[in-house]
Order: C-alpha cells, then structure tokens, then sequence
C-alpha cells in the first residue's frame, strides 16, 4: 500500500521481485497485501471502517511480518500459508498458494474524503461484488474505482471479448499473445507491439507498473452508470452482463470509411510480391515459393472459418446457416480467382506492367566498341517520369517552390541565389535533379573489376519536400550504360535522348492535359568529384592538373602554397572565354576546361553553377575519413587505447534510432586506402559519437590532435544543419581557415 501516490486505496498479492510500492519491493508487497486484507476482513467483521489511521498501523504491521517471514520466504515464488505467523494462518486455505474467500467485501475510509485529492468515497463498492477465490497470489487484486463502473473491450478485430476488470482484461490479451497475435500495447502512450506472453509480461512488469484503469487508452474503455450500492448483488451481476458496449471497429477508423473491394485486396497483395522483389532483393524463386505457400495457407484459413462458422450457426434454422455459409464459400471462391493473376512469375510482371506506374524503358544503339561488339543503352522517358512524380506530388504542402528572401536565414535551395537567379514570380515550375553515379555489380577488387562497372542516372524532383527529396524511393532510374561504354561512345552519344527530352521540354514545358502545360526547368546535376567532372567536361586528373577545381580558377602550386586559397570564380563568362581559347589553341584543356558540355545548351542551365558540391562524396568519404583514420592513428600511437579498445567500445555501444541503421564500421589497424571503410552515413555516425566512445580514454583535453576533432566536428555539425544564418557561415569560414 501506498499513501504517497495520487490512487485509490487497493491492495494487491504479487510474487517475486515485483515491487508495490516505492517503499516495497519483493516479498515484502505479499506481506503488505496479506495484513491488508486480514485487517479489512476484520473491521468489516465489526461493521467498521478503514479510517486514515488504519493506513499506518497496515504499513508497521506489514513491515514486521515481512521481517518475521523474510528468511524462510523470500527466496520462493510464492509466500505459503505456513511461511505466516499463526494468528494470520485463519485468514487462509491450507494449500500450496495464498487463497483468500472474498464474495463480499466493501471498503471505506470513513474519516477522509480522499487522499492526496482522490476521492476514496465507494472506492472498491463495485469490484468487491466479484469473487475472487480461488485465484493465485499474482492474480489477486482489490481494484478501486471513482464513480463509474468501466468495462474493457479487447481490440483484437475478430474478438471484441467484454472484459469486467482491468485484470482480467489484461488476462485476455495474454491469451492473444499466446496465439502470436500483434498485441498494441493498452495503456496510453505507448504503442509498443508485441507477440508473446512473456514479453508482453515483461513490458508491462518494466514500463507500466502500478498503472490502473485511468491510464487505458479510450477505444478499450466502455463507462457505464454508478449502481447505487443498494442494489443487491444479483442485480448488480445482471446488470453488468446484460450492459452491450458499442463496436469498435478500427479497420474502418484506419480506412476512413472507406470498404476495401476485391480490386483492392487483388493490389495489396501484388504489392507485397513487388516489395519482396524490388525492395529486400529476393529472387523471382523465393517470391514464387512463398506466393505457393501463402496460398496453401489460405486454404487451410478459409476451412478453418467454415468449420468455426458452422459450429457457431448450429442453433440456427439448416437454410439460414446453409444461406450463410454458401454466401462465405462464394466469398472466398471470389478472393481466391481474383489471385489467379499473380500466380506465376510472368502473371505477377503481367500484372505490375498493367497496373503499377511501370514506364517502359527504350534500348538505343551507341554502334560498335574497339571489340568489334555491338553496344546499347537504355532510357526511361523522362516526360513520362515528371509526368508521374508530379502526379504523386504536387498535391503536397510546399510543393510550389518559391524563392524566399528570410533575412539571411539559409534553409533549403529555395533559399539561394541560383533559385532566385532562374525563378519567374507567381509562376508554377517543376524543378528537375540529375544524379550521377557509378557503381560495380561485382567484387570492385577482383579479376571482373570495371569489366561491369555501370553508369545510372537518375531524376528527382527538387519540389518535392526536402525530408523526402533524397531518399531512394524518390530517385527514378532515367538512363543506364557501361562506364566503358560511357567513356568509348563519349557524352553526347549515350545523352542524346536525355539531352534531347530535356532541351524540349525546357523551351516548350510538359503537357499533364488539355488544358494545363507546366514550365519544367533543370535545375543541377548532382554526382561525385570525377562524374560532376567527366559530365562537366572538365579535366579528371586531380593530381597534376594545373587547374583541377570546377568552382574557381586556383593553379595547384597556389593550393599546394595555401590550401584554403581561392582563385577567381568560374562564372558563365570566364567559362565561355576558356571554351574560345579552347578551340583556338589546339591543347587537350585550356584552365581546366577539356570541352563544350551539352547540357549549357538547356535554358537556364550553365555547367558553372549548376554541379554543386556532393557532401556525401567530398565531406564523409573524403575529408572525415581520411581525417578521422589520422586521428584515430595519433591517438594509438598516444597509447590512449588500442584499435581493439576502440572497436570493442563502437560494438558495445547502444545506437537508436536513425544511428541503428547505420552503426560505425571496426577501424582496421592496416588500411591499404588509410581511411574508414564504412559508407558516408556511417561515417558521419562515428563523427558525431566519437568522443562519447572514448571519451573515457582522452587524458590531455588540450591536445592538439583532439582539439582539431573537435574543430571538425563542430564544422560538419554546421553543414549539416538544416537552417544557418549569415553569421554562422562567416563563423564556419573562419573554423575552416
């Protein structure tokens, strides 16, 4: 028992190390529980009430039992009758568990309205009509309850089960669990899901001890009127059984209303195998097993539910349970023709062609290789794209880009000069993004290396929100080649059909009907170092190329004399200026610039500014893990802890949330790349964690090294933060310098 909490007055028998109060923990709850009761049957044996004094005298006398039974007791799952003292062994059944006879019982604090500003009045005059003989020590339980009598309804969809106290509710849910069923969590704010008995125990045991009724979500709870307590206990038992609660029907609240037809079903289904496939990567075969398997299932589902619905109708009239079961079988046959399209691997692409938003991708020649073999690539149409992200888009909040002047504030690209430079006011534009990339299907450092080395290029839109802009169901595959092919045939040739879509439709925009034609611009071409490079045709030699930054006009013996030097900013004119020298002077590149780029033919595009930084690529893949490996090596070296000090430290340590997905990598002591080996993400992970993994191992604070960590952890934290104002970035230029 407990004075201190803001509750009734109730008493509970718990086993184990499960705690009561904040003062009682293990047994010591038992024996709390067991004066209570014998104290209670007591006064209610002499027509008395519980008065707040009683309360004290409770508490000592549950501590002196605890003392008298705590050697012989407290190391058992249960506190047996012969474990007690004598005087309070006529209280209990003889039998191997704490059993008491409770078919009437009402408690009342006579002297006190309420404690701690709970009302005390009828605080048990409901739950002390049920008998609760025969029940188990952790199954004992005197409820209190303010004014209204609650009843409990199970949220599983096809059960509903009426439940009259919060114990046996929970009871119920247990016996779900041991089907395996996904049981939320009942009480409020949580919505933890869970599958089995002993986890659901434990979660409730952990995060929702002491918890009563009041903290059940709503949709479970059903309030119906105080009985007065003049009602006898007949009535009262009448009353409760006869009392339906309203339906909860949470398929229809999570659909809104809306019934879900065969066409539907039919979707979701093929959906699954899609997901299967394109998402988790498993093969047609696997899929197909599966697809066998869940209908083998189905079988056994759809005779089990006539069976069930069989036994359930037999007190009804033969034609009305022939007429009901007839119309279920018809249902099923119905659901399961309408599988007969997704049952086989060329049925299921049948289908995703037909139904899904497939745009069908077109194979055209680039002619012969050096090999005397005959190449192709492949395009998706990239009006059909724009045509299908706008479709899924453009009725999301925002998705009108507007340049926004926000006082310095920097959030977005709707905040830089480039959108202000190509943005028509009042005007509806579909911005488009470019990515760039190449990748290899095969062990980068074996016999196939760049045998298979593939570049894709793919488009996202920038109206699309910033949150979801660069995630991968966002980027739509629009070309795809060889790199060797890329390399032979030359940028025009494997662009043609992009660079041809994209200069129509900037002059003329994309039609979505007959009466509404969108300006669509292209906005940048995004991609590492050597693609932004080889796409922007300017010189990919970055170590003994005199002019080797796309951004400004810095000679290397500049860099190599002060590395935060910057030259003269290509612009649009300086650009065109080193083209013309180009073609006059005969060399390979003229400042850096090796040829004319296609895309500078595309209205409001121009290779100066339109190939941003990746800071993916530059930052976390380049300047943090080769830094960091440095760093990590100095340290070593500073016999501050050892590699396997540090990889111990980054498996042990607990990741949430985003960070889970993406832990740090083990750093190898010998690195043939000297740098991390994990991918950006996780490189930025390590960063930003770095000091709380072996923070513990730093013993000079003032050490330059680690002062230098800091510095640069602090600067990424400043390009990675989602807004920054003037101030800030002249702050950030002065860390970087």
């Amino acid at each position: 028992m407990d004075r201190t909490k803001n509750t009734c007055i109730s008493a509970a028998l718990h086993q184990g190390d499960v705690s009561f109060s904040d003062f009682s923990r293990g047994k010591q709850c038992l024996t709390n529980s067991v004066i209570f009761l014998c104290y209670t049957m007591n006064k209610i044996k002499t027509n008395y009430g519980i008065q707040s004094i009683d309360l004290n005298n409770i508490l000592k006398q549950g501590d002196s039992l605890y003392l008298n039974v705590r050697d012989n007791g407290i190391n058992t799952d249960y506190l047996l009758p012969s474990d007690l003292p004598t005087h309070y062994s006529r209280y209990l059944t003889d039998s191997n568990e704490v059993r008491f006879e409770l078919t009437s019982l009402n408690i009342e604090v006579i002297d006190i309205d309420s404690i701690n500003g709970f009302s005390t009045k009828n605080s048990l005059s409901v739950y002390s009509k049920v008998n609760y003989a025969q029940l188990t020590p952790r199954e004992i339980h005197l409820l209190g309850q303010n004014f209204k009598t609650i009843l409990f309804t199970c949220g599983i969809t096809l059960c509903k089960q009426v439940c009259k106290g919060l114990i046996q509710f929970l009871i119920h849910l247990k016996t779900h669990s041991d089907s395996h069923d996904k049981i939320v969590c009942p009480f409020v704010k949580c919505n933890t899901v869970l599958n089995n008995r002993s986890s659901l125990a434990s979660h409730w045991t952990r995060k929702h001890k002491n918890w009563d009724a009041r903290h059940i979500k709503s949709i479970y709870l059903t309030f119906i009127p105080d009985i007065p307590d003049s009602v006898n206990n007949d009535n009262h038992a009448a009353i409760l059984e006869n009392y339906s609660p309203p339906e909860l029907c949470p398929r229809e609240s999570l659909n809104k209303g809306k019934s879900i037809t065969l066409e539907d079903y039919v979707q979701c289904q093929a959906m699954f195998f899609l997901k299967l496939q394109v998402k988790h990567i498993l093969p047609v075969s696997c899929i197909q097993s599966i697809a066998d398997e869940l209908e083998v299932a189905n079988n056994y589902s759809t005779e089990y539910l006539l069976h069930t619905l069989s036994s359930a109708t037999s007190s009804l009239p033969i034609n009305v349970r022939d007429d009901v079961l007839k119309e279920l079988i018809n249902i099923e046959h119905k659901k399961k023709s309408s599988l007969h399209v997704l049952r086989s691997v060329k049925s299921r692409k049948t289908f995703y062609h037909k139904n899904m938003a497939y745009i069908k991708p077109v194979e055209f020649a680039l002619g012969y290789d050096n090999n005397k073999k005959f190449r192709t690539a492949q395009y998706v149409s990239i009006k059909d794209l724009i045509c299908m992200l706008y479709s899924r888009h453009s009725n999301n909040t925002g998705f009108w880009l507007k340049h926004s002047s926000t006082s310095g504030v920097f959030t977005d690209i709707s905040s830089g000069s480039l959108m202000q430079s190509i943005a028509i006011s009042n005007e509806k534009i579909i911005y488009l993004m470019l990515f760039q990339d190449s990748f290899e299907v095969t062990n980068p450092i074996g016999s196939g290396k760049k045998k298979h080395k593939t570049l894709a290029v793919y488009l996202t839109l920038a109206n699309i929100p910033s949150q979801k802009r660069y995630t991968s169901d966002q980027l739509q595959l629009v070309l795809m080649c060889r790199d060797v092919d890329f390399k032979f045939f030359g940028l025009k040739k494997v662009f043609a059909p992009l660079l041809s879509d994209l200069q129509e439709i900037s002059m003329s925009g994309v039609a979505f009907s007959d009466t509404l034609t969108l300006t669509i611009k292209l906005l940048c071409i995004l991609g590492d170092n050597l693609g932004s490079h080889a796409i922007g045709g300017f010189c990919e030699n970055f170590s003994t190329a005199q002019y080797f930054c796309r951004y400004c006009l810095v000679t290397r013996i500049e860099f190599d004399t002060i590395p935060h030097f910057c030259g003269p900013e290509r612009t649009k004119e300086i650009h065109n200026r080193s083209l013309l020298e180009l073609a006059n002077c005969g060399l390979n590149n003229f400042e850096g610039v090796k040829f004319q780029l296609p895309f500078n033919d595309i209205s409001d595009f121009h290779v100066s500014t339109g190939l941003p930084p990746c800071l993916a690529h530059d930052c976390f893949e380049g300047l943090v893990s080769q830094d960091m490996y440095l760093f990590i090596k100095y340290f070593v070296t500073k016999r501050w802890f050892s590699y396997n000090n540090l990889n111990r430290r980054i498996n042990l340590l607990k990741y949430l949330e985003n960070d889970a997905q993406d832990k740090p990598c083990e750093v190898n002591k010998i690195s043939c790349t000297k740098k991390l080996s994990g991918h950006a993400v996780q490189n930025w992970v390590f960063l930003r964690l770095f000091s709380i993994i072996i923070g513990s191992y730093v013993t000079n604070y003032e050490d330059s090294v680690w002062l230098l960590y800091l510095k640069l952890k602090q600067i990424m934290e400043l390009v990675c933060s989602p807004k920054i104002d003037l101030a800030h970035i002249a702050y950030l230029k002065t860390l970087i310098h």
